[in-house]
């Protein structure tokens, strides 16, 4: 997936109704301040994918990194990414969760 920024270290997962889901960290020139966690999906197994989409904007002078995803038999979402200072300091997991409605909201 290239968005024409700095895209860096996806996880992906199907969903219920077969969709793949990408999550991902971008930012402006890779990682670096301001970079955020969004979402894309596939319903033809990752040859297209969806236009990107927000799911965690970070505050200023941090970033998101190493997005993971996993997709429960319930249908939630959860999603973890690293919350990182930019000063390289601190390094907290965050976990964000959500479930498939049919605007696929997280």
């Amino acid at each position: 997936m290239n968005d024409g920024a700095g895209n860096f270290i996806p996880g992906i997962g199907r969903l219920l109704d077969g969709r793949l889901l990408a999550v991902y960290s971008v930012g402006p020139t890779g990682q670096a301040d301001g970079a955020k966690i969004v979402y894309k999906t596939s319903s033809d197994n990752g040859k297209t994918w969806s236009v990107a989409t927000d799911v965690i904007t970070p505050t200023a002078s941090h970033l998101y990194s190493d997005a993971s995803v996993a997709v429960l038999t319930n249908g939630t979402i959860l999603i973890s990414a690293m919350n990182e200072a930019v000063d390289g300091l601190t390094f907290p997991t965050q976990v964000i969760r959500g479930t498939v409605n049919n605007d696929l909201s997280i």
